[in-house]
């Protein structure tokens, strides 16, 4: 039985208890019809946790400290769901989110220390329709100050956002781990998810907030049968807890009892069903199951591959023996470790000694490609695996590294995440957090382009089929090389983010630079054997994708036409690349070329300022999202991010350039210099909004705000306005002659007793406008004057078609 002792902690992509790990097995329970409890449920703790089996529960109420205190002696830890307006537009509505953060500060302070509290859910499935109409970044910054908020009042608490597949693109970057509302039941469908989600979910554990199904509709056998397979499937992949959906048919929402579902392990009356005895044999079989993972991998048939264990260390002594001790831990049955010792550093062959089990591979300084080929010369094993002297492996490791290459024979090579340890120093957390760091880069769900060379695994034959590693990558390349050649050899290389490994980043300043230069230096080495993947000035160009939020701005949401998708996607936006570009060596030597012509010609002057300020522009805002992803706050943080930001494109790509100058041709040089020109024109985009509302009663027919634009629709030519197939808007124009187009964006809020439906108007105006301006600005009085001219017709143009609009709108509903 979990004592409750210890507070529940993230320890990478999983729940930890004091040292122990810890699987979430829980249950939502509640909000109950009135009076249907008239102890708050006390009297049900029992049965959740004997006949269930649960651990955790799910709540969508605060409750009461005796509640609290009643899960404790049951050991039942608790997350809290805040529940407060978020179906409403909170950021006009600034009521509703003051009132969201009093809420959540009043039940932290109250809660804070109480060993039942496992953390807070900061919110639960924000309509698609209202994150759109206020904006996908808008909104993601909202609950990161809600969570930020959270974590000031009580540091030991957890703290996540409760997503949902139509939102998956909200993610807060400072939330403790990933939850996602899952609702599934065909089988692929389920377990493709999942690995979509475990992807997503980057370095932070992932649990299923929601999982559940109607036996009303379903029947109760298929109900059981459904979230058990969900529950394996779960722990299959290397979830770390997940959430029934719910206690009981008993449940209420906005003080209205729903009749016509049935969701829970226990009928009205409280009567068990079927699925209440078998979840908790299949979390019982989850346990056990990942308990004994390092004894006998899941889905491996017959005996274990044996596995060769590979480390190269160029006088690393410093973190070799936390490496070693941590490989001598695996709970692995048949593995070797092997060590060159590539320099003969004799610190490093002391330690290598003292552990019998390590075999030890002395050498003169040839490199870390050629170290890893030596080390391969040497290893017996049918797997082969790499890690770095600064690598720690948690002892099931190499077990989740094996079963991934049992579920998926058809891969050559793999590897999984790498996440660094907490930080010891300011110093270390600002390295950490900072651009450049080894990451993946994934094609698919399940495969991969790259993986790090620290946690990277191949099959004995296809590392001999292409020659191993090239010597002449001494530092770093080495593995994106080496994993190309397979590529481009037919093999497969997967993505297993159960195999995921401890890997120190770089402890100082210094260090982090010197790093980025020698990224830089193997760059220049790819370029001279794959130039085909750097074209222009740029670096390497991937056919795969590195799942992560965008730094700078909220990505392009696919959403289906009139938002209809229900799994929206995500893509990289041309915000990205343009502030992207901004960093690059080539944009900030053109500003420094105008600001030496501004000597003869002081428009250039100007024009090269603004140049550069749009690169310090673009350095803040990478190190804000870099914040924003870690506990540093203040101004000195953001100060030392944007530097260090504007080192690393500097260092690293200076660095690549010049190394690689003889391969550079004109062609290329002209080539960048026009995509720098070409990302002015589709950035930035200028908008102005107008907002119309519209209250409607619960039983009116015109129920949502599609249904409005639809309206809309009926009555305009369909050369004027048209639905756009992205969802990005729901009707648009095409550009006016003053280069503005109108778009409209509608939403619905929900409340008791109506439903309130919201639209935007809004003018989008070309980005030449924008820089044409900027031109004209330099040449005086006359310049100046037909900037002001010019934008004055365009706001008055925009402000009486807005006008317009908005009566035409209005007059749709009587």
């Amino acid at each position: 039985m979990t004592r409750l002792s210890h507070p529940l902690r993230v320890h990478g992509k999983s729940f930890r208890c004091g040292d122990d790990p810890f699987w979430a097995k829980a249950v939502t329970f509640g909000p109950f019809p009135a009076g249907h409890f008239p102890d708050e449920g006390i009297g049900e703790l029992a049965r959740i946790q004997n006949e269930l089996g649960a651990n955790c529960l799910r709540l969508f109420e605060v409750p009461s400290i005796d509640f609290l205190h009643a899960c404790a002696a049951h050991q039942l830890r608790v997350f809290i769901t805040l529940p407060w307006t978020q179906h409403v537009d909170f950021r006009s509505d600034r009521a509703a989110w003051d009132d969201a953060q009093e809420r959540l500060a009043e039940a932290v302070s109250s809660f804070k220390g109480h060993p039942a509290i496992a953390g807070y859910f900061v919110g639960n499935e924000i309509r698609s329709d209202l994150v759109r109409f206020m904006g996908e970044t808008w909104t993601r910054d909202r609950l990161e100050e809600l969570i930020q908020l959270g974590k000031s009042i009580d540091p030991d608490a957890l703290f996540s956002y409760a997503n949902y597949p139509t939102t998956e693109f909200l993610i807060p970057r400072n939330q403790d781990f990933f939850a996602m509302n899952v609702y599934l039941e065909e089988e692929e469908s389920f377990s493709s998810y999942l690995h979509r989600l475990m992807a997503l979910s980057g370095d932070k554990p992932l649990m299923l907030s929601e999982i559940g199904m109607d036996s009303l509709r379903n029947g109760e056998e298929q109900q059981a049968a459904v979230i058990c397979r969900s529950i394996r499937e779960a722990a299959r992949v290397g979830a770390a807890g997940a959430c029934v959906f719910a206690w009981s048919d008993a449940w209420q929402r906005g003080g209205e009892t729903i009749e016509d579902w049935a969701f829970g392990m226990t009928r009205r009356d409280g009567a068990a069903k079927l699925a209440l005895a078998q979840i908790s044999d299949t979390w019982g079989d989850w346990e056990d199951s990942a308990e004994s993972a390092g004894v006998q991998p899941a889905d491996c048939d017959g005996p274990l591959p044996k596995v060769s264990v590979l480390v190269c260390t160029y006088r690393g002594s410093a973190t070799l023996s936390a490496c070693l001790d941590s490989l001598l831990a695996l709970d692995y049955p048949d593995y070797e470790i092997i060590v060159v010792n590539d320099g003969n550093d004799s610190r490093v062959a002391e330690i290598v000694t003292a552990e019998r089990r390590a075999i030890l591979i002395p050498t003169d300084h040839i490199g870390l490609s050629a170290a890893r080929n030596l080390a391969a010369s040497h290893a017996s094993g049918q797997i082969l695996i790499y890690t770095d002297d600064d690598c720690v492996a948690e002892p099931e490791w190499l077990s989740h590294m094996v079963e991934g290459f049992c579920l998926q024979p058809e891969v050559s090579a793999a590897g999984g995440p790498n996440i660094p340890p907490h930080p010891e120093t300011d110093e270390q957390a600002l390295v950490q957090c900072s651009p450049g760091g080894p990451a993946h880069v994934l094609t698919s769900d399940r495969l991969a382009e790259h993986v790090p060379g620290c946690n990277l695994a191949v099959r004995r034959e296809a590392f001999d089929a292409v020659g191993g590693f090239d010597p002449r990558f001494r530092a770093a390349g080495d593995d994106v090389d080496f994993q190309w050649r397979l590529l481009a050899a037919g093999y497969q290389i997967g993505f297993f983010p159960k195999a995921w490994i401890w890997h120190h980043r770089r402890a100082t300043f210094a260090a982090y630079r010197r790093q980025q230069r020698g990224y830089g230096i193997a760059e220049a080495l790819l370029m001279e054997k794959w130039l085909d993947r750097f074209p222009a000035l740029g670096g390497a160009v991937w056919d795969g994708a590195v799942y992560q939020a965008s730094p700078f701005f909220s990505s392009l949401v696919y959403r289906g036409e009139w938002s209809s998708e229900a799994f929206q996607l995500a893509s990289i936006t041309g915000a990205e690349a343009f502030w992207a570009q901004r960093l690059h060596p080539l944009w900030i030597g053109n500003a420094a070329v105008l600001i030496l012509l501004g000597c003869l010609l002081p428009p250039f002057l100007w024009i090269g300022l603004g140049a550069l300020g749009f690169t310090l522009v673009a350095a803040v805002l990478l190190a804000r999202a870099s914040l924003a992803a870690s506990d540093l706050t203040g101004i000195r943080a953001l100060l030392r991010l944007t530097i260090m930001s504007l080192q690393h494109g500097w260092d690293r790509a200076c660095v690549r350039l010049w190394r690689s100058r003889r391969q550079l041709k004109p062609s290329a040089v002209r080539q960048a210099q026009w995509e720098l020109l070409q990302s002015l024109v589709s950035y930035p985009r200028l908008a102005i909004v107008s907002r119309v509302s519209a209250w409607r009663a619960r039983e009116t027919a015109l129920s949502s705000g599609t249904d409005w634009m639809k309206r809309f629709l009926e009555t305009r030519s369909p050369a004027l306005w048209h639905p756009d197939p992205t969802g990005h808007s729901d009707l648009s124009t095409d550009s006016t002659i003053y280069g503005v187009r109108y778009e409209l964006i509608s939403a619905s809020e929900y409340h008791g007793e109506g439903t309130n439906l919201l639209v935007k108007v809004r003018a989008r105006i070309h980005p030449l406008l924008f820089w044409g301006s900027l031109l004209l600005l330099p040449g005086g009085t006359v310049g100046m004057i037909t900037v002001a001219v010019l934008w004055a017709l365009i706001a008055s143009s925009i402000l009486i078609r807005t006008i317009s609009i908005r009566s035409e709108l209005r007059a749709l509903i009587p």
